[in-house]
């Protein structure tokens, strides 16, 4: 049997750009027979900076969202996992990273404020998977392999020309991780994800899958 999962999505509680509730987030994804979600809401300065409140208010409301979607997931039987869509700079770069946790968060105030390298540096330290999120989506890419564990080699998200091939192509020549993602804002954006040949318990084990690429990108390039 393969567990389909998704790997990107927004809650409009959280993510300025997007626009359905965490719950019925969840609902959206259970209705499409998905059985699990990664939660990946924007931290960056765009987005936590107009947020009300101190850094640990910010993350304290991340958190609270989360769990407001894994109780309506528990409810009907999808699992939902915590990751976020983090903005680097120098340069400016969106990123998924997988295996972090509130506790982390609390004590890295301001953490977008930091570059890939250092962030990778940080993520190899605490076993997260960093990945570059639609890295084709604006212009040619800058892209540094060292410092990345893998590229969302397609991105669903339909407003936006994502150039996957570009990504895919990269992927495949630096041989790295390969994601796919709905990036999901708004009802009807569910349009990929990956396949997982077991369900994960938590964030842990499907990182562990990932890194071993053993898990299946879906979408239609």
């Amino acid at each position: 049997m393969k567990y389909k999962y998704e790997t990107h999505a927004h809650t409009s509680e959280i993510s300025p750009c997007a626009f359905t509730n965490a719950s019925n987030v969840v609902k959206e994804y259970y209705n499409k027979g998905y059985n699990g979600i990664i939660l990946t809401d924007h931290v960056g300065g765009w987005s936590f900076d107009v947020m009300s409140g101190s850094w640990i208010d910010k993350v304290n409301k991340l958190k609270e969202v989360f769990y407001m979607a894994k109780n309506t997931g528990e409810k009907l039987g999808i699992n939902v996992l915590f990751g976020i869509e983090l903005a680097l700079g120098y340069p400016y770069r969106d990123y998924l990273v997988y295996g972090v946790d509130f506790d982390f968060l609390h004590k890295h105030e301001n953490l977008y404020n930091m570059n890939n390298q250092d962030f990778y540096n940080i993520a190899i330290e605490n076993n997260f998977l960093l990945i570059a999120a639609h890295p084709y989506r604006y212009s040619e890419s800058t892209l540094d392999e060292r410092y990345l564990h893998g590229v969302e080699v397609f991105n669903g998200n339909i407003r936006h020309n994502n150039n996957n091939k570009h990504a895919l192509k990269w992927a495949q020549q630096h041989n790295m991780l390969q994601l796919s993602g709905s990036d999901y804002h708004e009802v009807g954006d569910i349009t990929s994800g990956i396949y997982l040949p077991s369900n994960p318990k938590c964030i842990t084990e499907l990182v562990e899958i990932i890194r071993q690429d053993k898990h299946e990108p879906f979408g239609m390039y």
